[in-house]
């Protein structure tokens, strides 16, 4: 999913602290997202923090530097497609 891409490039603190209340919220019985989902959650929860707490279009939260590690995470995600589809062998891992 996308939002695994955006938790990585969450700060170690926003995403640890994030994650930690997302979870409590499940064992509680207050949240009721399926575990597959937990990136979701964990992300959307995040930018109901932020200002203005209502911006619901992940690309413009990007824009606004909500996510600090952009960069590097999106440099991991391209390097992965590139080792997964080489251009010069047309071939998978």
């Amino acid at each position: 999913m996308f939002e695994d891409l955006l938790m990585e490039s969450l700060g170690d603190h926003e995403k640890e602290y994030t994650s930690n209340v997302v979870i409590k919220a499940k064992a509680d019985k207050v949240a009721s997202f399926h575990e597959s989902h937990l990136s979701k959650a964990v992300i959307r929860t995040f930018m109901a923090w932020q200002e203005p707490p209502d911006l619901q279009y992940l690309g413009l939260a990007i824009k606004k530097g909500h996510f600090q590690k952009i960069d590097v995470a999106c440099a991991h995600f391209l390097d992965w497609l590139g080792r997964l589809y080489d251009p010069l062998t047309r071939q998978t891992l």
